[in-house]
């Protein structure tokens, strides 16, 4: 794999997801990160998708570059690539330096968006105890991230979304809550990624534990004894399914996930119809 070099980069990293379905018939197996300081490299895997971005000396990285297919005979621009720009995903913010009081929100993409909107929502009462102002909308211009001058000391939902070359737009990104620098998804945006069920429900799956969250490279699952089938899923943030495996009635539980990036997950436990979520973070 190669890429042109871009001016005053000091590497690139290289995301390399296998199995990715909008290349691939085979099943997801794992999504791997590489970093270089070439504009090439050798990489193993039958059918892939793979994209770069560039690391800046100041430690920042660009945005990612488009998607790319290997189907292990020949390489192409994926149908979803070419044609939409999806809803953004991968939400963060935080403090624009160690004591200002700005706040940077940024984002992660697919697709090729041309230009990003912001609705802001000030006092939302899924993050805040003040009544909430009617939303607005800004226009963030083309980069994955905005400042909100002075936007520590206040409370607000944000969400953004994608603006495509041909002048349409994509959904929404999920809701995040910003509240005296804290930056966190409500139960609401929990909810739309479990496709509308319920985030926690009154039952036995109340006392599962889930640790270390955050995580690395590995979560450890502790149940009670319990006799009907318990399944349990990990999902990244758009909503695909990264683990599916069922619990065995044993006390503990250790689910690998060194393969998985860094990033916000949301781990699903259902038996019967009860329902219980876990939003995880892996470092």
């Amino acid at each position: 794999m190669s890429w042109s070099p871009t001016p005053n980069a000091i590497g690139y990293e290289v995301e390399q997801f296998f199995g990715d379905p909008s290349c691939c018939a085979s099943l997801f197996s794992g999504i791997t990160n590489h970093e270089t300081e070439q504009t090439e490299i050798e990489v193993q895997g039958q059918c892939y998708s793979w994209r770069v971005r560039s690391i800046c000396a100041d430690g920042e990285v660009s945005p990612w570059s488009e998607k790319v297919c290997n189907d292990g005979e020949s390489c192409f621009v994926p149908e979803d690539e070419e044609e939409v720009c999806q809803a953004p995903t991968d939400l963060d913010c935080g403090r624009l330096d160690g004591e200002s009081q700005d706040l940077n929100l940024t984002w992660d993409y697919s697709g090729n968006p041309i230009n990003y909107q912001i609705e802001f929502t000030n006092g939302d009462s899924d993050c805040c105890d003040g009544p909430p102002s009617p939303p607005r909308i800004t226009e963030a211009g083309e980069d994955n991230q905005f400042t909100v001058a002075n936007g520590v000391l206040g409370c607000f939902s944000w969400r953004v979304r994608s603006q495509c070359a041909d002048g349409e737009y994509s959904e929404w990104s999920a809701k995040m809550c910003q509240n005296q620098g804290e930056c966190y998804y409500p139960e609401e945006s929990i909810e739309e990624e479990t496709t509308g069920r319920s985030a926690l429900q009154e039952g036995a799956l109340n006392d599962i534990k889930v640790f270390p969250n955050p995580f690395t490279d590995f979560v450890e699952v502790t149940v009670p004894s319990f006799e009907m089938e318990v399944a349990i899923s990990i999902m990244d943030i758009n909503g695909r399914v990264v683990f599916d495996s069922k619990l065995s009635n044993v006390e503990s539980n250790r689910i690998a996930t060194d393969h998985l990036v860094q990033g916000t997950y949301l781990l699903v436990i259902k038996s019967g119809e009860e329902v219980n979520v876990e939003k995880l973070v892996k470092y």
